[in-house]
């Protein structure tokens, strides 16, 4: 067992969970609710984060996160890759052709690897890209009825509808990011705490 980023990697488990997504024809999540219930505080919570990360400094961008070897501007690159995949997941799903990229996906492995090329960047242009990725995501859900809500798109769980995808989006978990990019350092409290 090994620590990679915020991963412990133990043959083919993630932390508890083992990633085995299910793209079977049986729903493997169901959660009671409006079908548009998520629109409002996921576009809420991804706007605070946002917000939350433009005060940043410089020193700020570099600090340790609470992942090991990952400094905050690594986490926030790693949402950027995650954002895009989150709207092509979506995008895939109204197009009736939902996506099973997870399925081969390494949780330990790839992050590292995907980060790799952006960390040449600053953390201002770290943060105008998950600005755009956000928006993307954010545009995607956008149009959305209630028998969008309802479609099918990729999670890590499987195909679950786009209404229970949206809210487990990591930018789209602005208190559990947020305590992530807090690290040793301190940085990254939101100013109003509240959901």
């Amino acid at each position: 067992m090994h620590q990679v980023g915020c991963l412990v990697r133990d043959s083919d488990t993630f932390g508890r969970v083992r990633l085995s997504p299910r793209y079977d024809d049986t729903a493997i999540l169901s959660i009671d609710g409006r079908p548009d219930d998520q629109a409002v505080p996921v576009s809420r919570q991804r706007l605070r984060m946002e917000a939350m990360l433009s005060e940043l400094g410089d020193d700020d961008w570099r600090a340790p996160s609470r992942c090991a070897g990952w400094r905050v501007q690594d986490v926030v690159a790693h949402l950027v890759g995650v954002n895009a995949f989150w709207e092509a997941s979506v995008r895939a799903g109204l197009a009736a052709a939902p996506t099973r990229v997870l399925a081969a996906f390494d949780p330990a492995a790839h992050p590292p690897l995907l980060i790799e090329p952006m960390r040449a960047l600053s953390g201002p242009e770290i943060l105008d890209q998950f600005v755009a990725s956000n928006a993307g995501f954010l545009d995607a859900l956008a149009p959305l009825d209630d028998d969008g809500w309802a479609t099918v798109a990729e999670s890590p769980a499987g195909h679950v509808s786009i209404r229970l995808l949206a809210p487990r989006t990591p930018s789209g978990m602005g208190g559990s990011t947020s305590t992530t990019l807090r690290g040793r350092s301190g940085v990254c409290r939101p100013r109003n705490p509240t959901r």
